[in-house]
């Protein structure tokens, strides 16, 4: 007993209220909450410099999630509705995602709670649960866009269907939600959001350019990962490019070592082994069994067309000189 006592207590708590939970374990769902250093490309003068960047990854994440619901929509839609996106920040603060989707439903969902509000407040709602919907969509959790809200200071949505406009504004952490739905007829649809983060959350003062630099490489890539969806940034269309001239911003000697209607793989040289690994508009920072596969057959193919001279070289070897 007298050995027992000095154990810590063994209690169980139970958070039911779905904001404070997603406060207190923001990090499970949107990432890193504090400014870290992390080694990545981004874009300098239309070229990719990989270096060193100090930012908070949460507090792009939080934009990138309400991104990925457009891009979801215009998967939905055929490319023919949710197909320009606009992404622009306001003196460092405010962040406003701008779409021409069809608009998010207002009607009430099975519970009697308006689709639009559940959606953007309430982790867990989404449109992308079932398995055997389209797996080619970005968003599956239903988590992403309602953390956006949570961890904002201040957000607004306004989003016009083609019967309806929805008006959501929520405060302190979405603690105080206010919203309206008009009947009204639309001839154009679209969303367009309004964040103010909570930027003591993330641990930073602003939306500073680094974050702002992270975001644009984002919706670069994205641009190339959905050619028929227009990206734009702080007003600029993101010129629309193929993955032939995308992949000179890594270095001018890359090559387009394969391409086909679902698959384009190149390499260009480099003092050490990196890659860019995207699969369906996803980075996948870990790669995984996929990319190792690509980058050994390639490796081994060239060990073994390489002239004698360089056959003492191993595909390692190979592997150690090339980006991909």
């Amino acid at each position: 007993v007298e050995i027992m006592s000095n154990y810590i207590e063994n209690e169980i708590e139970h958070i039911d209220d779905h904001i404070e939970y997603g406060l207190l374990r923001a990090h499970n769902t949107m990432g890193g909450m504090t400014p870290t250093n992390h080694n990545t490309f981004i874009i300098e003068d239309n070229k990719f410099v990989y270096e060193d960047c100090i930012y908070t990854p949460a507090l792009v994440k939080s934009v990138c999630e309400v991104v990925d619901n457009v891009v979801d929509e215009a998967i939905r839609c055929h490319f023919e509705l949710g197909n320009i996106i606009k992404v622009n920040i306001i003196n460092n603060s405010d962040i406003i995602v701008e779409d021409n989707g069809r608009g998010i439903p207002t009607k009430n969902d099975n519970k009697g709670n308006p689709m639009f509000v559940i959606s953007l407040t309430v982790p867990q709602a989404g449109s992308n649960f079932r398995d055997d919907k389209n797996n080619a969509k970005k968003g599956t959790n239903g988590i992403g866009a309602s953390m956006a809200f949570i961890l904002s200071k201040r957000a607004l949505c306004e989003t016009r269907t083609s019967d309806t406009l929805g008006i959501l504004t929520t405060s302190n952490n979405t603690r105080n939600i206010d919203y309206k739905i008009t009947n009204k007829k639309h001839k154009k649809t679209g969303t367009k959001i309004t964040l103010t983060p909570d930027y003591k959350r993330y641990n930073v003062e602003d939306f500073d350019i680094v974050h702002q630099k992270v975001l644009y490489t984002y919706l670069v890539n994205q641009a190339v990962c959905y050619p028929d969806i227009k990206f734009y940034f702080d007003d600029k269309l993101i010129n629309a490019f193929t993955f032939k001239d995308y992949i000179k911003f890594y270095d001018d000697n890359s090559y387009l070592f394969y391409s086909d209607e679902i698959l384009d793989i190149a390499v260009y040289p480099t003092n050490e082994y990196k890659f860019t690994y995207f699969i369906n508009g996803l980075n996948v920072y870990d790669g995984g069994d996929a990319l190792d596969y690509i980058v050994n057959t390639i490796n081994n193919n060239l060990k073994n067309h390489a002239p004698k001279k360089y056959s003492k070289l191993t595909s390692s070897n190979f592997k150690n000189r090339l980006g991909y």
